[in-house]
């Protein structure tokens, strides 16, 4: 059972790095977020405000909550507490996936078929992540600090060993799948970003800002998400799930991992040195790449054959669709042209 100085300073300490993440995005958030003009930035606007403030106001109530009662908490309170904070969980880990598998939606130039792919991903977790909490909040045995065993969680379907295991070990399979997806959509990320990067120039590779971002992001989230898992996955299924201390911190760092990916997006923006020279120029109906992305080639003339710029610019458009500007449409140079002496 856990002490009552555990129970008070995870939550706090979770409140209080949230909020330390809060002033450290604060001027990004000023730039990106609170000085939007546009409709078209409305659904990356409000994904973003709630995944930043929903946490807080969880947290608040968490806190509140541990001050209020004392322990040993009774089994119904421990019940009711339990998918209270399981929910809010899942309501900032959707938008969470979503947010992540539109970035590699956009990246494959909105192919239906990854856009189903990655859509099936969320419902399934989703789906994994609402059993888990409702299996759990039903049919676990909590002590007096709210902690249950994994072990212990299930129904009495012994004529049905596979069933009676899926929901037994619902929690453990719903963290699996969650890291399964994440594993999924890194490595298509992966995937495309080694296309591109072997189909065009370097000196072009270097006006393609939202690639190593794209990249970097993902892989951060991946190393993270990995290294929770192995550490929460064998600690839940021999000791138990700590309630109060486990859910504060999932949910203070999806908050945070949501808000740096929209954050990074918004201001991966490539501007020309010299305004006067023809761009590309991306048109963007949603700032999060939701909605259809449609680029506009502005290129004068040049002497350059036709095939092989064509093939480039195939390439290239799958990591300029995702380059987003919360203010105006993003830019990118020109391909440089080769002088007629080359040709």
């Amino acid at each position: 059972m856990l002490d009552s100085t555990s129970l008070i300073a995870n939550p706090l300490a979770a409140w209080i790095l949230l909020f330390l993440d809060f002033v450290w995005t604060l001027g990004d958030e000023c730039t990106y977020i609170r000085r939007w003009v546009s409709a078209k930035d409305s659904l990356c606007i409000a994904t973003y405000v709630f995944a930043r403030y929903s946490p807080f106001l969880t947290q608040v109530i968490n806190i509140v909550l541990v001050f209020h009662f004392t322990t040993p908490f009774s089994q119904e309170l421990c019940r009711k507490w339990f998918f209270f904070l399981h929910m809010c969980n899942l309501s900032v880990q959707l938008p969470f996936e979503v947010v992540v598998g539109l970035r590699v939606y956009a990246l494959y130039q909105h192919d239906l078929r990854v856009g189903l792919f990655a859509l099936a991903l969320i419902i399934v977790d989703g789906t994994a992540a609402l059993f888990a909490g409702i299996s759990l909040a039903l049919t676990a045995n909590f002590d007096a600090s709210c902690s249950t065993r994994t072990s212990g969680v299930g129904l009495a379907l012994p004529w049905v060993p596979p069933i009676n295991f899926i929901v037994r070990y619902q929690p453990v399979l719903h963290s699996v799948i969650f890291q399964f997806s994440q594993g999924i959509l890194w490595a298509m990320t992966w995937y495309k970003r080694r296309v591109i990067t072997q189909s065009v120039d370097q000196s072009f590779r270097a006006q393609l800002p939202v690639l190593p971002i794209l990249f970097r992001d993902g892989t951060i989230v991946l190393a993270v998400l990995s290294m929770g898992a192995a550490l929460a996955l064998p600690y839940s299924a021999v000791v138990g799930i700590d309630t109060l201390i486990i859910y504060p911190w999932s949910v203070c760092l999806l908050s945070a991992f949501c808000c740096h990916l929209i954050l990074n997006m918004l201001s991966a923006k490539k501007i020309t040195s010299d305004p006067g020279e023809e761009i590309w120029e991306l048109t963007t109906f949603s700032s999060c790449g939701s909605s259809q992305e449609t680029a506009t080639k502005q290129l004068e003339p040049v002497t350059r054959d036709s095939t092989s710029l064509k093939t480039e610019a195939d390439h290239t458009s799958a990591a300029t669709t995702i380059a987003l500007d919360s203010q105006a449409p993003g830019t990118l140079s020109p391909i440089p042209e080769e002088s007629e002496g080359e040709n």
